[in-house]
């Protein structure tokens, strides 16, 4: 399976967090895309928040539910029912998943059994990025999925 590595710096993304209610992969669309619409109607009129994709985070270090957000200017004034994460300055490998929710289990078991760039860090924030490219009414089009690589005293594993 195909990927790109990514290292930008460290950004900042805020959002809203959910309980453990996520509904599977076959109810992911419309569970998703009602997230994404209320979240982007709540900051409609902040200022500060990047609105050109969303990001959910299904992979945290202490869990404590699911987060959809945005990336946000450092200085930004955030709700108080809003979280702040801080995307370290590592290295990600960007896998992308085209077609169906439900099809995406298989995406994860390639990435998982891929000879990808580097060990798994299962420290780091995992997320995936929508830009516009999936429509959530026809369940179908490509989305991003963000794997941070395991690093020690500054090497890559």
């Amino acid at each position: 399976m195909e990927f790109q590595s990514e290292r930008r710096g460290s950004y900042q993304l805020a959002g809203i967090r959910y309980g453990t209610d996520f509904p599977g992969w076959d109810g992911k669309p419309n569970w998703l895309n009602q997230k994404f619409k209320d979240f982007h109607q709540r900051i409609s009129g902040l200022s500060g928040f990047h609105k050109d994709a969303m990001y959910f985070i299904y992979h945290i270090v202490p869990w404590e539910g699911f987060i959809v957000c945005t990336e946000i200017d450092e200085y930004s004034d955030i709700p108080p029912d809003f979280v702040k994460i801080t995307v370290p300055d590592i290295r990600y490998d960007v896998y992308s998943h085209h077609g169906t929710m439900s099809s995406q289990p298989e995406t994860f078991e390639r990435i998982c059994n891929a000879s990808h760039g580097g060990e798994e860090d299962e420290e780091i924030v995992h997320f995936e990025k929508y830009d516009g490219n999936f429509d959530f009414t026809q369940d179908s089009g490509s989305f991003k999925i963000y794997i941070p690589v395991k690093q020690i005293d500054g090497e890559f594993l």
